[in-house]
């Protein structure tokens, strides 16, 4: 009896495993539209604001892919556009770095730099500022240090353009980026033009971390960008 009370319960447990339905997994790095979004401003409950970011192509060097046309939006066509909790902008135009982009940025001269700029698989953008851009008031600007990172089919980082207002060599001297906060949930970025030549940037190799190494090359690199809220 005992016995066959066993084979029974044993035949039950096997028929409701066979039942049980797989869910498949949604990877956020294919679709980013299923982050979580805040009511009301586009912004996350962590203090997150998602963005669409307008990479502007008049005067700069630092370009769209002239598509959308140069407005690159959080969530859609693997985009990343936030200004995240701590207070930074940070950008990538690839969330799938495996796969090939649907969006990029691209460089106006490519022929004047020592490294292959164009056709990366991903771009980064993230400044690196002491107030929070959330906590800036309509009309205020500040000066930042802004990193560009260029990545390649590996995922690795090939390299790495700063603007920190870093005194690189006894003649050189890199410029910073200016946000300015034109209205609620709208900032400009682009460089401050501290140096000589304007918007001077140093270009680097990138170590295993994807972080700058080596000898720099400066270059006078403009560019501008418009962030808006969702």
């Amino acid at each position: 009896m005992k016995k066959n009370l066993n084979l029974s319960v044993l035949l039950a447990i096997l028929m409701l495993a066979g039942c049980k339905k797989e869910v498949p997994q949604q990877s956020l790095s294919d679709d980013l539209t299923s982050v979580p979004m805040a009511k009301g401003g586009g912004s996350g409950g962590d203090g997150t604001v998602y963005l669409t970011v307008t990479v502007h192509n008049e005067g700069t060097e630092i370009q769209n892919d002239e598509k959308n046309p140069g407005v690159y939006t959080h969530g859609s066509e693997r985009v990343d556009a936030r200004i995240l909790a701590d207070g930074h902008f940070f950008f990538q135009s690839n969330t799938a770095d495996t796969k090939l982009p649907l969006r990029w940025l691209q460089f106006a001269n490519p022929g004047n730099y020592p490294y292959a700029m164009n056709g990366k698989r991903n771009y980064t953008m993230r400044t690196n500022s002491t107030t929070p851009l959330q906590s800036m008031q309509s009309g205020d600007w500040q000066e930042v240090g802004f990193t560009v990172r260029g990545i390649d089919s590996r995922g690795a980082v090939d390299w790495v353009l700063l603007y920190r207002n870093g005194v690189e060599s006894a003649s050189t001297v890199t410029d910073k980026a200016r946000v300015t906060k034109n209205a609620d949930g709208s900032w400009t970025i682009e460089p401050a033009n501290l140096t000589l030549p304007p918007a001077n940037a140093g270009l680097y190799n990138a170590d295993g971390n994807g972080n700058a190494t080596g000898t720099g090359s400066y270059h006078a690199v403009p560019f501008k960008l418009t962030l808006q809220a969702k």
